[in-house]
């Protein structure tokens, strides 16, 4: 039984990360599930039958994305003060973006569009929660203000909309983004930084 659970779920990643590797060469409208089969190596007939449409596979790949912070935040020393803290969560989420802006693209811009892709978004939008929260309780005497707003804050700074806006109506490279952020968290949310979010 274990061998073919470990079959199905190789197969669904296979087909998940085909469709992430064509998304960095094409336009996800231009992509069909036979592009996806081929990536793949599989029939369409597979795909079909782990996936019902192309928008399926993109959901199942955006609820990974969980997996992804967490590697991202894996290659990052332990902070031994809160701003570190805070730079490395930043870093890490827009390191993320950066590396997968077009699944992320393609999950936001259909979101409204698309029910399953809706409901990936929350389940990334919840899973990226947990850090924040983590970072929040290890340092419970940093905050200049409650700690559900800074949650919020620090949800809303770290987005993926967010960090879109930087590179494209600012015009930041995602490192110079993540300074930008981090300062403006530190600023914004601990004691000794700035105005405490008043």
């Amino acid at each position: 039984m274990g061998n073919r659970l470990d079959a199905v779920e190789g197969t669904r990643t296979r087909i998940r990360e085909a469709l992430q590797r064509l998304l960095l060469a094409k336009a996800y409208g231009a992509i069909t599930m036979a592009d996806i089969a081929g990536g793949a190596d599989v029939s369409v007939r597979t795909v079909q039958r782990h996936f019902r449409s192309k928008d399926e596979v993109l959901a199942a790949a955006c609820r990974h994305s969980m997996q992804w912070i967490a590697e991202a935040l894996s290659k990052r020393p332990a902070a031994t003060r809160v701003e570190e803290a805070v730079r490395y969560l930043v870093e890490a989420q827009f390191e993320v973006y950066s590396q997968h802006d077009a699944e992320c693209w393609a999950g936001y811009s259909r979101t409204r569009d698309v029910p399953e892709l809706g409901e990936a978004a929350r389940g990334a939008s919840e899973g990226w929660a947990a850090p924040i929260e983590g970072l929040i309780s290890s340092w419970p005497d940093a905050w200049a203000v409650e700690a559900e707003r800074a949650k919020r804050l620090l949800q809303a700074m770290l987005s993926y909309p967010a960090w879109r806006a930087f590179r494209e109506f600012g015009g930041f490279t995602s490192p110079e983004a993540a300074k930008l952020v981090t300062r403006l968290l530190w600023w914004s949310l601990l004691r000794g930084h700035g105005s405490g979010g008043s």
